[in-house]
């Protein structure tokens, strides 16, 4: 299920630009005011061998800001955070539930902003078998490299060839993961059955630093643009509501369909 946060907020509020993983922090403690043991799975263990959390959200929609230096001045009384979960309906109450009245102070050590969630609606993630993508918040894909003797990530932009092929691998990795969690069948033809291509248009890219000023800080880069997939439904399913790409849960990777 998708869902529309809107947050009140005083204006002139000021956050840092890397707001990502206090946000992602934020809907952690949420969930287990809610539910201490789901918050404890997601965080720890996620679905599978490897820990998909099979959840995304937007950047933040502030209508009216100013941006200076390494500062969002929010001159808006309402913002807005789109937040997804690969869940059924039936769960749509819980979630409205879990944030709803809830009150985030978001930042770090310079400037905080609190939010109070006043509204909280469902919104419908269409769902079929060739949609085009506009990204709500930047598509993190990487492939390993040597350097040194070490491997590392090397982040890639949709204009780099072999890009839509690893994209298209994570999906699958996650409808594997998923569907051995639920016990779903896997197909054996969804390689043959899809195409990712790269729309016209900007591709920019975003550098976000995660953690920052402390002992863990790591820096990720992800590319905002437009692509169109060809794919069966349940893996377009997985990406409009668990998120594309990499690192989904720390807020990359969710896309809204335009078309």
């Amino acid at each position: 299920m998708r869902f529309l946060l809107v947050l009140t907020v005083k204006r002139g509020g000021v956050l840092p630009l890397n707001y990502q993983y206090p946000i992602s922090s934020w809907i952690y403690k949420c969930i287990h005011r809610a539910d201490s043991e789901f918050a404890r799975f997601l965080h720890e263990r996620g679905y599978g061998k490897k820990p998909f959390k099979f959840f995304t959200f937007s950047r933040l929609d502030v209508p009216k800001r100013e941006i200076y230096e390494d500062r969002l001045i929010i001159q808006s009384r309402e913002v807005y955070l789109t937040l997804s979960f690969l869940i059924e309906q039936a769960a749509e109450k819980f979630v409205t539930g879990v944030f709803l009245h809830q009150h985030a102070g978001i930042g770090d050590a310079r400037s905080q902003v609190d939010f109070t969630v006043t509204r909280v609606e469902a919104r419908p993630a269409p769902v079929k078998e060739e949609i085009l993508v506009k990204t709500l918040s930047p598509i993190v894909v990487s492939a390993p490299e040597e350097v040194k003797g070490r491997l590392r990530a090397r982040y890639l932009s949709p204009q780099e060839e072999g890009y839509g092929d690893y994209l298209l691998q994570n999906l699958i990795r996650k409808y594997e993961s998923y569907a051995r969690y639920t016990g779903n069948s896997i197909p054996a033809d969804f390689d043959s059955e899809m195409t990712w291509q790269l729309e016209k248009g900007p591709v920019n890219s975003r550098l976000v630093t995660v953690k920052a000023g402390t002992a863990q800080e790591t820096k990720v880069k992800g590319y905002d643009c437009r692509f169109r997939l060809v794919a069966p439904a349940p893996l377009v399913r997985i990406g409009l509501l668990a998120g594309f790409g990499e690192k989904n849960s720390l807020g990359f990777g969710c896309g809204e369909v335009v078309g």
